[in-house]
């Protein structure tokens, strides 16, 4: 029981992150929410450099997580949390090719 509840704080403590690129507004705005406070990181559009997978190894797996590197040099990771390859090769590819779509422009 003890396990259980501490699973559930742990999910009820992490963040929510919301990830939306404005075209129109050519900006980036990065959602954070948890039960500790939000955070907002807004970036313009053109600020972006190119966006990395960063892998982290695990006892048994190996997890990633989109990071979006901006000219400065400055990293921000999408989402905190690593997931699964399959996922984060989803969401690159799709965040990939609507940037070169705001680049060709």
């Amino acid at each position: 029981m003890l396990i259980v509840m501490a699973i559930a704080a742990f999910f009820a403590t992490s963040p929510v992150t919301n990830c939306t690129f404005y075209k129109t507004l050519n900006q980036l705005f990065i959602e954070r929410k948890s039960l500790r406070g939000n955070q907002i990181i807004e970036q313009p559009l053109e600020s972006i450099l190119r966006l990395d997978i960063q892998e982290k190894q695990f006892k048994y797996s190996k997890l990633y997580r989109v990071v979006i590197v901006l000219k400065s040099g400055k990293e921000i990771p999408i989402n905190p949390q690593y997931a699964d390859e399959k996922s984060i090769r989803y969401v690159f590819s799709r965040i990939q090719s609507f940037l070169k779509s705001v680049i060709s422009e």
